[in-house]
């Protein structure tokens, strides 16, 4: 059974494994993750299985729009759906929070995630050329909610 929790400095930890698991070197550090945690315009939620963190993602908010932050998931959990009913879940907590639209990027070759961000109705708005730190395009996504 999937608990999906708030981040908190129990979970933190785990999170921060999962970062560099996923993101490699331009992973976030467990300290940036701690500092998340305090900011009320932050929002993130854990997904763990088994007492083992799995999952993560998390949005910024300003005034009435979400910034999606990351969404990560531990290889081995991949491709059952745990990317996308973690989304939903930010949704949702988006709506309890009044937000009307979310954004964000991703790189135009992370397919996996492009063709997750559609199936919640997210639509391609643009493409910023070289936005990554290796020069890579990132696909801009917006949702109104």
């Amino acid at each position: 059974m999937l608990n999906f929790e708030k981040l908190n400095f129990e979970n933190v930890a785990g999170v921060a494994l999962l970062e560099k698991e996923c993101f490699g070197k331009y992973a976030w550090s467990q300290q940036l993750l701690i500092e998340e945690i305090n900011q009320e315009n932050k929002h993130y939620i854990v997904v763990k299985k088994d007492n083992t963190v799995i999952a993560y993602g998390g949005f910024s908010q300003v005034l009435d729009e979400a910034h999606i932050m990351n969404i990560a998931v531990k290889s081995g959990y991949r491709k059952q759906g745990i990317a996308y009913k973690l989304l939903q879940k930010l949704i949702d907590l988006a709506k309890e929070k009044n937000i009307s639209s979310m954004t964000l990027e991703v790189r135009e070759s992370n397919i996996p995630a492009r063709n997750l961000y559609e199936k919640h109705a997210f639509k391609l708005a643009g493409v910023r050329k070289g936005y990554y730190q290796d020069k890579e395009n990132a696909c801009i996504y917006w949702k109104a909610l």
